[in-house]
């Protein structure tokens, strides 16, 4: 088993947040309720939101849920909202994709073939007889006129102008609702028909992924066009979701009084959200994925004595103390990564790098009145009033004895943090008397007189003009 998951491709094999676990459960529940569809009203279709803020890896856990998905035979359509608002219509990107991966990896009889190409023709038949609407839209847009608006002006010109806009809107209506039923139709009868003879595992899933970075007028029409056109049948939708981005995109189209979640409840029968990682688990996983856990351009002052995994302990301990968001935290990330791809010269100490921008990042005033004082003291003492003291990790206490000749004692972080850069900042850093081996050590191991090691006093600046490039 362990062969198989760490080939490439298989799902979730470089699950560094424990995605794959929500993945499982959600399958198990999504087939469990279609499994009872018959029995139960209103289980024939099913529109789930995964909820998450950013930075939770939503696009990772259903890039990965649908390798998963068609792994165990069932038909998925993901779709990435984002790279297609560029069109006036959803539809026609969803249907883009339906045509490239509906039937994707699937050895399916040829019934299913050709009622999977008769799913493309009728959807293509709903954009043609959109089209009119469509061009109003731009018409909408470079004018401000909608259709009522034209019906009024048309009667300025002349009473025949009107019953004729009149007739051909209606005309396009009955159009759009006949191309509509004819394609949830063929795509409820593909559902079947892939199925016969275990060919495929029902329901087929629909993924959508990024909506709420879309523009609000999209993302609307995309929820629409799923309540109105993919409820179907054997056929699941799951977005992904920021619901509080979501919100902002529908009181931009609604207004700011607008219950933006009685509204959501008429589109998602149910909402799952992704758990927050732990921040160890989520520093490990931002810095392997830019490549930070293994550069020269970094030093581990903490390695020689606690291991290669101490640093992403160490400052996931520092970003609770501060109170540092995910979101902060992915910011903090993108900064480092800034300063390794523009210094071309010298070696950072990644531990006080990463502090410092945190500090940067949460606190912007202490952060500056550090950088002109410089004061280890004036810090601790500013810190202990807004930090969070319960943070804290073993130190080894070289005065104290157990059985080995030396104790461990659980030291705070923020406390820790700040006698290193009292240290470090130190004339005469080999001289510290602290009774912390780890502590001793890592001094020690920051202040080399290799030349190669950026001078502390040049990472406020680099911190700076790398923040000044991130959001």
């Amino acid at each position: 088993m362990a062969d198989t998951q760490a080939e490439p491709g298989f799902p979730f094999a470089n699950d560094l947040l424990g995605r794959k676990a929500a993945a499982e459960f959600l399958t198990r529940y999504l087939v469990g309720r279609h499994r009872v569809a018959g029995s139960v009203p209103g289980n024939e279709s099913f529109v789930l939101n995964v909820n998450a803020e950013w930075g939770l890896g939503k696009t990772y856990f259903l890039t990965e849920w649908a390798k998963m998905l068609r792994a165990e035979g069932h038909p998925v359509v993901l779709f990435d909202a984002w790279e297609n608002d560029f069109s006036s219509n959803p539809f026609v990107g969803f249907m883009t994709e339906v045509e490239k991966q509906l039937t994707k990896g699937m050895d399916l009889k040829q019934k299913a073939k050709s009622q999977a190409r008769a799913v493309i023709t009728k959807g293509a038949r709903v954009i043609k007889a959109s089209a009119p609407s469509i061009a109003l839209t731009v018409v909408k847009n470079f004018t401000g006129l909608d259709a009522q608006n034209l019906i009024e002006e048309a009667k300025k010109s002349s009473p025949d102008i009107t019953s004729a806009i009149k007739r051909d809107l209606e005309k396009e209506n009955k159009n759009i609702r006949n191309a509509i039923s004819d394609f949830k139709s063929a795509l409820a009868q593909f559902a079947i028909d892939a199925s016969e003879g275990g060919k495929a595992s029902l329901p087929v899933f629909l993924m959508v992924d990024e909506m709420d970075r879309c523009r609000p007028s999209y993302a609307i029409e995309l929820l629409e066009n799923i309540k109105h056109i993919f409820r179907v049948p054997n056929v699941y939708t799951i977005v992904a979701t920021d619901s509080e981005q979501l919100a902002h995109s529908i009181r931009a189209i609604y207004g700011e009084g607008f219950d933006y979640s009685k509204y959501l409840r008429r589109f998602f029968d149910h909402e799952s959200r992704l758990d927050k990682p732990r921040f160890k688990e989520l520093i490990t996983a931002l810095m392997t994925v830019r490549k930070l856990d293994n550069t020269i351009q970094f030093s581990n002052p903490l390695e020689t004595i606690y291991g290669r995994g101490a640093v992403a302990e160490v400052l996931a301990l520092l970003a609770q103390a501060l109170k540092v968001t995910t979101r902060d935290l992915e910011r903090v990330i993108d900064i480092i990564d800034s300063i390794r791809i523009t210094t071309h010269h010298g070696v950072f100490d990644i531990l006080y790098l990463g502090f410092l921008t945190m500090l940067y990042v949460t606190h912007q005033t202490m952060f500056d009145a550090y950088a002109r004082d410089k004061n280890g003291h004036s810090l601790q003492q500013k810190l202990s009033q807004v930090a969070d003291h319960s943070a804290v990790f073993n130190e080894i206490n070289a005065t104290e004895h157990d059985y080995d000749g030396r104790r461990q004692v659980r030291a705070s972080v923020i406390d820790w943090l700040c006698r290193y850069v009292s240290g470090v900042w130190s004339a005469t850093p080999y001289e510290n008397n602290d009774s912390w081996v780890g502590l001793k050590t890592a001094i020690q191991n920051s202040t080399r007189s290799d030349s190669s090691f950026i001078s502390l006093r040049e990472y406020h600046n680099l911190i700076t003009m790398a923040g000044h490039f991130s959001v």
